[in-house]
Protein backbone atom coordinates (compact mmCIF):
# COMPACT_ATOMS: atom_id res chain seq x y z
CA UNK A 1 0.00 0.00 0.00
CA UNK A 2 1.56 3.31 -0.74
CA UNK A 3 1.73 5.73 1.68
CA UNK A 4 -0.68 8.25 0.10
CA UNK A 5 -3.33 5.47 0.05
CA UNK A 6 -2.90 5.02 3.66
CA UNK A 7 -6.42 5.57 5.86
CA UNK A 8 -7.33 5.45 9.25
CA UNK A 9 -10.78 4.33 8.44
CA UNK A 10 -11.17 2.69 11.87
CA UNK A 11 -10.19 5.27 14.45
CA UNK A 12 -12.41 8.60 15.40
CA UNK A 13 -10.54 11.94 13.90
CA UNK A 14 -11.08 15.29 15.66
CA UNK A 15 -10.42 18.49 14.25
CA UNK A 16 -8.59 20.30 17.03
CA UNK A 17 -8.93 24.36 15.74
CA UNK A 18 -6.60 26.07 18.20
CA UNK A 19 -3.39 28.24 18.57
CA UNK A 20 -0.30 25.82 18.97
CA UNK A 21 1.85 27.49 21.51
CA UNK A 22 5.80 26.27 22.77
CA UNK A 23 5.18 27.07 26.46
CA UNK A 24 2.48 27.39 28.85
CA UNK A 25 0.17 24.03 29.32
CA UNK A 26 -2.50 24.99 26.89
CA UNK A 27 -4.08 24.55 23.64
CA UNK A 28 -3.58 21.99 21.08
CA UNK A 29 -0.34 21.07 23.87
CA UNK A 30 -2.53 20.16 26.30
CA UNK A 31 -5.68 18.54 24.15
CA UNK A 32 -3.16 16.42 21.90
CA UNK A 33 -1.92 13.86 24.96
CA UNK A 34 -5.54 13.29 26.06
CA UNK A 35 -7.14 12.81 22.59
CA UNK A 36 -4.56 10.55 21.77
CA UNK A 37 -4.72 8.80 25.50
CA UNK A 38 -8.20 8.04 24.59
CA UNK A 39 -7.61 6.75 20.74
CA UNK A 40 -9.06 9.45 18.99
CA UNK A 41 -6.66 11.01 16.15
CA UNK A 42 -6.05 14.90 16.85
CA UNK A 43 -5.87 16.55 13.73
CA UNK A 44 -4.50 19.93 14.40
CA UNK A 45 -5.96 23.30 12.28
CA UNK A 46 -3.69 25.80 13.56
CA UNK A 47 -5.04 29.21 14.25
CA UNK A 48 -1.77 30.66 15.56
CA UNK A 49 1.67 29.86 16.77
CA UNK A 50 3.20 31.11 19.90
CA UNK A 51 6.10 31.43 22.19
CA UNK A 52 4.44 31.46 24.82
CA UNK A 53 0.88 32.12 26.03
CA UNK A 54 -0.34 35.72 26.04
CA UNK A 55 -0.49 36.07 29.82
CA UNK A 56 2.99 36.34 29.77
CA UNK A 57 3.74 39.67 29.11
CA UNK A 58 6.16 39.53 25.56
CA UNK A 59 5.33 36.87 23.48
CA UNK A 60 5.89 35.94 19.77
CA UNK A 61 2.74 35.37 17.78
CA UNK A 62 2.51 34.09 14.14
CA UNK A 63 -1.05 34.58 13.17
CA UNK A 64 -2.46 31.64 10.67
CA UNK A 65 -5.05 33.41 8.89
CA UNK A 66 -4.08 33.97 5.60
CA UNK A 67 -2.59 29.93 5.78
CA UNK A 68 -6.00 28.27 6.93
CA UNK A 69 -7.72 27.86 3.63
CA UNK A 70 -4.92 26.04 1.77
CA UNK A 71 -4.44 23.94 4.85
CA UNK A 72 -7.82 22.98 4.65
CA UNK A 73 -8.09 22.65 0.94
CA UNK A 74 -5.26 19.92 1.61
CA UNK A 75 -7.38 18.25 3.80
CA UNK A 76 -10.10 18.36 1.38
CA UNK A 77 -7.98 17.01 -1.59
CA UNK A 78 -7.12 13.98 0.47
CA UNK A 79 -10.29 12.98 1.56
CA UNK A 80 -10.24 13.95 5.03
CA UNK A 81 -13.36 13.58 7.01
CA UNK A 82 -13.77 14.20 11.03
CA UNK A 83 -16.00 13.01 13.60
CA UNK A 84 -15.66 15.72 15.28
CA UNK A 85 -14.55 19.48 15.26
CA UNK A 86 -12.91 21.30 18.72
CA UNK A 87 -12.57 25.40 18.13
CA UNK A 88 -10.69 26.88 20.81
CA UNK A 89 -8.64 30.15 20.62
CA UNK A 90 -9.58 32.15 17.29
CA UNK A 91 -7.40 35.03 16.00
CA UNK A 92 -9.63 37.06 13.54
CA UNK A 93 -13.15 37.52 12.12
CA UNK A 94 -12.03 35.96 8.68
CA UNK A 95 -10.87 32.84 10.23
CA UNK A 96 -14.20 32.64 12.05
CA UNK A 97 -15.52 32.63 8.36
CA UNK A 98 -12.87 30.29 7.36
CA UNK A 99 -14.30 27.74 10.47
CA UNK A 100 -17.62 28.31 9.56
CA UNK A 101 -17.11 27.27 6.12
CA UNK A 102 -15.21 24.69 6.92
CA UNK A 103 -17.36 22.85 9.54
CA UNK A 104 -20.52 23.42 6.69
CA UNK A 105 -18.90 21.61 4.04
CA UNK A 106 -17.74 18.56 6.94
CA UNK A 107 -21.62 18.08 7.50
CA UNK A 108 -22.52 17.87 3.85
CA UNK A 109 -20.43 14.77 4.20
CA UNK A 110 -20.55 11.40 5.46
CA UNK A 111 -19.36 11.85 8.46
CA UNK A 112 -22.22 14.06 10.60
CA UNK A 113 -19.47 15.82 12.90
CA UNK A 114 -20.08 16.57 16.63
CA UNK A 115 -19.15 20.67 16.16
CA UNK A 116 -17.89 21.99 19.63
CA UNK A 117 -16.84 25.30 20.49
CA UNK A 118 -15.28 26.89 22.79
CA UNK A 119 -15.28 30.60 22.63
CA UNK A 120 -12.01 31.87 23.77
CA UNK A 121 -13.63 35.95 24.08
CA UNK A 122 -12.35 36.98 27.38
CA UNK A 123 -12.55 36.63 31.31
CA UNK A 124 -13.41 38.70 34.42
CA UNK A 125 -15.89 40.43 32.21
CA UNK A 126 -13.25 41.76 29.66
CA UNK A 127 -12.63 40.62 26.36
CA UNK A 128 -9.33 39.70 25.26
CA UNK A 129 -7.37 42.19 23.97
CA UNK A 130 -7.23 40.54 20.05
CA UNK A 131 -11.23 40.52 20.11
CA UNK A 132 -13.48 43.31 18.90
CA UNK A 133 -17.14 44.22 18.22
CA UNK A 134 -16.84 42.40 14.96
CA UNK A 135 -15.77 39.41 16.22
CA UNK A 136 -18.18 39.30 18.93
CA UNK A 137 -20.60 39.00 16.05
CA UNK A 138 -19.06 36.74 14.14
CA UNK A 139 -18.77 34.18 17.31
CA UNK A 140 -22.27 34.28 17.75
CA UNK A 141 -22.67 33.21 14.20
CA UNK A 142 -20.10 30.54 14.87
CA UNK A 143 -22.17 29.58 18.09
CA UNK A 144 -24.87 28.83 16.08
CA UNK A 145 -23.33 26.16 14.15
CA UNK A 146 -22.63 24.33 17.15
CA UNK A 147 -23.86 21.19 18.97
CA UNK A 148 -22.10 22.18 22.08
CA UNK A 149 -20.53 25.10 23.06
CA UNK A 150 -18.52 25.88 26.20
CA UNK A 151 -18.35 29.33 27.23
CA UNK A 152 -17.34 30.64 30.61
CA UNK A 153 -19.74 33.38 32.59
CA UNK A 154 -17.96 36.70 30.82
CA UNK A 155 -17.95 34.95 27.39
CA UNK A 156 -21.52 33.95 27.75
CA UNK A 157 -22.57 37.53 28.90
CA UNK A 158 -20.57 38.94 25.47
CA UNK A 159 -22.31 35.62 23.67
CA UNK A 160 -26.02 37.34 24.84
CA UNK A 161 -25.33 40.86 25.09
CA UNK A 162 -26.11 40.61 28.99
CA UNK A 163 -24.48 43.18 31.37
CA UNK A 164 -21.65 40.79 33.58
CA UNK A 165 -22.25 41.29 37.22
CA UNK A 166 -20.66 39.89 39.89
CA UNK A 167 -19.94 36.22 39.02
CA UNK A 168 -20.23 35.06 42.70
CA UNK A 169 -23.59 37.06 43.51
CA UNK A 170 -25.20 35.12 39.54
CA UNK A 171 -27.74 32.84 41.17
CA UNK A 172 -28.31 29.56 39.95
CA UNK A 173 -31.34 30.29 38.25
CA UNK A 174 -29.90 32.77 36.04
CA UNK A 175 -27.08 31.14 34.78
CA UNK A 176 -29.54 27.86 33.79
CA UNK A 177 -31.51 31.36 31.93
CA UNK A 178 -28.28 32.14 30.08
CA UNK A 179 -27.76 28.79 29.18
CA UNK A 180 -31.14 27.88 27.61
CA UNK A 181 -30.71 31.75 26.40
CA UNK A 182 -27.68 30.25 24.33
CA UNK A 183 -29.17 27.18 23.57
CA UNK A 184 -31.92 28.71 21.26
CA UNK A 185 -29.10 30.50 19.10
CA UNK A 186 -28.31 27.08 17.88
CA UNK A 187 -26.18 24.68 20.03
CA UNK A 188 -28.35 21.85 21.68
CA UNK A 189 -25.98 21.57 24.25
CA UNK A 190 -24.65 24.80 26.79
CA UNK A 191 -21.88 23.89 29.56
CA UNK A 192 -21.49 27.01 31.31
CA UNK A 193 -18.33 27.22 33.06
CA UNK A 194 -17.88 29.02 36.23
CA UNK A 195 -15.16 30.18 39.16
CA UNK A 196 -16.89 27.45 41.60
CA UNK A 197 -18.18 24.37 41.58
CA UNK A 198 -21.95 24.18 40.68
CA UNK A 199 -23.80 21.36 38.10
CA UNK A 200 -27.08 22.28 36.19
CA UNK A 201 -28.12 18.99 35.39
CA UNK A 202 -29.04 17.39 31.41
CA UNK A 203 -28.92 19.66 29.03
CA UNK A 204 -27.26 22.43 30.70
CA UNK A 205 -24.31 22.50 32.96
CA UNK A 206 -22.20 24.46 35.11
CA UNK A 207 -18.86 23.66 36.30
CA UNK A 208 -15.92 24.74 37.76
CA UNK A 209 -12.80 26.13 35.35
CA UNK A 210 -10.78 23.56 36.53
CA UNK A 211 -13.03 20.57 34.96
CA UNK A 212 -11.97 21.57 31.35
CA UNK A 213 -9.75 19.04 31.67
CA UNK A 214 -12.94 16.68 32.36
CA UNK A 215 -14.98 18.25 29.47
CA UNK A 216 -12.31 17.71 26.71
CA UNK A 217 -12.55 13.75 28.18
CA UNK A 218 -15.87 14.03 27.72
CA UNK A 219 -15.86 15.68 24.25
CA UNK A 220 -13.70 12.87 22.70
CA UNK A 221 -16.06 10.48 24.64
CA UNK A 222 -18.65 11.62 22.52
CA UNK A 223 -17.10 11.49 19.09
CA UNK A 224 -15.96 8.20 20.10
CA UNK A 225 -19.67 6.83 20.15
CA UNK A 226 -21.98 7.25 22.91
CA UNK A 227 -24.66 9.97 23.18
CA UNK A 228 -24.04 13.25 24.12
CA UNK A 229 -26.97 13.92 26.39
CA UNK A 230 -25.60 10.23 28.36
CA UNK A 231 -21.98 11.08 29.07
CA UNK A 232 -23.45 14.30 30.01
CA UNK A 233 -25.49 13.08 32.95
CA UNK A 234 -22.81 10.96 33.84
CA UNK A 235 -20.46 14.41 34.56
Amino acid sequence: MLVGEYRMESQKKIALINDVTGFGRCSVAVELPLVSALKVQGCVLPTAILSVHTGFLEFYIDDYTNRMTEYIDSWVQNQLTFDGVLTGFIGSKGQIEIIIDFIKKQKQGTSNPLIIVDPVMGDNGQLYASYNEAMCKAMQDLVAHADLIMPNYTEACFLLNHPYGDESLVSHQTLVDMADKLSKQGPQYVALLRDFHEVIPLKHLCMNEEKNLCLLVLIVSVVKGPELAMCLQRL
